[in-house]
């Protein structure tokens, strides 16, 4: 499936920034810290302090496994990827990060593939909100991959365009996203750009993706939560009747 896909093309690469790229939240709201997601794509964060060293991933035919490592300016320097897959066969490469200014600019992975390698370029506002990454992968011949996210005034991405490709609309509720405890850096390195809102400040109610080249709408989907007494999500179904569940 097309959503499957393209998480597992950007599933490879990604990494870090400091606390100015992060959503202000209220005193209330910092009191959880999210540990587990599970749906689709599951994932598990673990953290040190208040710095996640190590994500999990669990795809249809392998895990995914991330271990960040820090530098002494807590800046991610790099991360040892771990891929075990349904054989039980285990590869392992390397995401080394750039910064400029505080920002990550630049992920490279030499892929455990011989003679695969990715690199992704970011790009951000004048707020320091990630707008634009290209994923440049070359196995023999050169291929971009361009994901670019427009905000509105809230922090909420309303739409996610990839170019020649298709875009994502949507729209959101007024409760707080879980992952705006987690730091655009570790996003950077999830790169959960097409199956999890990571970059907004809401919870998607509403997701229409749409042909880039003929307009037509290629699917529609709509998403009921449950919330807990903080008014953060502890369950959420709409894509597929897949039920997506939110552990802190």
């Amino acid at each position: 499936m097309k959503y499957l896909i393209t998480a597992f093309l950007i599933l490879l690469t990604l990494q870090s920034c400091d606390n100015s790229n992060e959503i202000n939240t209220s005193e209330e709201d910092e009191i959880f810290l999210l540990s587990s997601v599970y749906g689709i794509i599951s994932h598990r964060f673990i953290y040190e302090g208040n710095k996640i060293s190590k994500i999990s991933f669990i795809l249809e035919e392998m895990s995914v496994k991330k271990e960040i490592i820090y530098n002494q300016d807590n800046q991610i320097e790099y991360s040892i990827n771990t891929y075990e897959f349904d054989d039980l066969s285990v590869s392992v490469d390397t995401t080394f990060v750039e910064y400029q200014k505080n920002l990550i600019q630049r992920t490279t992975t030499q892929k455990y593939i011989e003679n695969f390698k990715i690199t992704e370029y970011f790009e951000y506002d004048e707020r320091n909100r990630l707008i634009n990454v290209r994923q440049e992968r070359i196995l023999n011949t050169t291929y971009n991959l361009v994901y670019n996210f427009i905000y509105d005034e809230e922090n909420n991405v309303t739409r996610l365009n990839i170019p020649d490709f298709q875009y994502h609309l949507f729209e959101y509720d007024d409760k707080v996203n879980p992952y705006t405890q987690i730091d655009l850096d570790t996003k950077i390195i999830l790169g959960e750009w097409t199956l999890m809102n990571v970059l907004s400040k809401n919870n998607t109610l509403a997701e229409t993706i749409i042909d880039a080249n003929t307009a037509a709408t290629n699917e529609n989907f709509e998403y009921v939560y449950q919330y807990n007494d903080a008014n953060l999500p502890v369950s959420r179904t709409g894509r597929f009747d897949i039920p997506t569940f939110y552990e802190y």
